[in-house]
């Protein structure tokens, strides 16, 4: 018997396809001070996202993955909302 459990994926909270990325409604949420590249936790891996907004209250961001001009061209680009958990802060995110 084995005693290996099923692999764990971190799924986002939020996804949206690329082609229309919403803008989140309420308070909070902005884009970056200054286009950002953030570490990511995404598909059990780190890996550098671009940010597209952040909400300081919350301390969450949205990046957009895989990036524009990627390795990753057959895949199609999302937006994804994650919290502090899944991403290592950078200087200058949240200022």
């Amino acid at each position: 018997m084995s005693t290996e459990g099923p692999a764990l994926r971190a799924a986002p909270p939020e996804e949206w396809p690329d082609t229309d990325p919403p803008r989140h409604p309420g308070e909070g949420w902005s884009a970056p001070p200054a286009p950002l590249v953030v570490p990511c936790f995404l598909n059990n891996t780190w890996v550098d996202a671009p940010v597209v907004d952040v909400h300081r209250g919350m301390r969450e961001i949205r990046v957009r993955w895989p990036p524009s001009g990627s390795a990753a061209a057959g895949l199609s680009p999302h937006h994804l909302v994650l919290d502090a958990s899944r991403y290592r802060p950078v200087p200058g995110l949240f200022d």
